[in-house]
């Protein structure tokens, strides 16, 4: 008598293909998921960097800033009394290899971008083309020769003046310099800007009991990577109202906390913020 050899039944082949189905589909979640979440760090990392790119920057220039001689560092709203603008002068070279006396650079935001324009200031420019070295350092925001933009997808750009106190101060509402809104050391400050003392010597004269003498400055930004600003519907807005106070980054993370966004866009917004301190 010929044995046969034992086969599996229907019912057994579909209990093991719906098994295989159930193993498949957890992990392709599992996989999804996993791609998900590296994408959104990516991209996390991308807007971090986006804003520590312009942070160092700025602090690279800053530590090389000419605060003396009347020199220093002038500030501006931006349009519509946002987003401060500073100019001032530095002991860097520009693009070409043409020996100048000083760099003039200026940093601002708009649209969503914040711009470095720089000039070079030759030696025969003070005195001779420029007034003074304040009138010097606003040519890189008046007219610039060159102009980069350090990083697209930023929505606010706050500044503070950290004064000798250690108390903060907004620079949409800087504190006043040495001799009133006109001049400092008797050099005539730009039509527009403020100028702030340096805390170190040589200091501006003449200076008195109310002087706000500036140590350095507190730099936030709120940033986003270009895929998601892109696909952004409504931009957030975080005001400068907000950010006056002495926590700008706290400040924009309560009122991120109200906004009506979808999940992944509000886990790609992230906050940066530096003290950078006065050469």
């Amino acid at each position: 008598m010929r044995k046969t050899s034992p086969a599996f039944t229907l019912i057994e082949l579909l209990i093991a293909m719906a098994v295989l189905a159930l193993m498949l589909v957890f992990l392709l979640q599992i996989t999804s998921q996993t791609m998900q979440a590296t994408k959104r760090t990516t991209q996390q990392l991308n807007s971090t960097q986006s804003a520590r790119q312009c942070l160092d920057a700025l602090s690279t220039d800053i530590a090389h800033a000419v605060l003396m001689g009347g020199a220093t560092i002038l500030t501006a709203p931006g349009a519509g009394g946002t987003s401060p603008a500073l100019a001032f002068l530095t002991c860097g070279r520009g693009p070409d290899s043409t020996p100048s006396r000083f760099l003039a650079v200026s940093y601002k935001l708009g649209n969503n971008t914040l711009t470095r324009s720089y000039k070079a200031i030759g030696w025969a420019d003070v005195p001779g083309t420029y007034p003074n070295l304040l009138s010097a350092a606003e040519e890189a925001a008046t007219s610039p020769v060159f102009t980069s933009t350090l990083s697209t997808g930023i929505l606010q750009f706050s500044v503070l003046a950290i004064l000798e106190d250690g108390s903060r101060v907004s620079l949409l509402t800087p504190p006043a310099n040495a001799a009133g809104a006109a001049t400092i050391d008797g050099q005539s400050v730009p039509s527009g800007w403020t100028a702030l003392v340096p805390s170190k010597p040589p200091l501006p004269s003449p200076l008195n009991s109310g002087t706000a003498r500036v140590r350095g400055l507190l730099v936030a930004i709120a940033s986003v990577d270009e895929q998601d600003f892109s696909l952004l519907a409504t931009i957030p807005s975080f005001s400068q109202a907000a950010a006056a106070t002495s926590d700008p980054v706290g400040a924009w993370e309560t009122e991120l906390a109200i906004q009506s966004l979808p999940g992944p866009a509000r886990a790609a917004i992230r906050f940066s913020s530096k003290i950078i301190p006065f050469p």
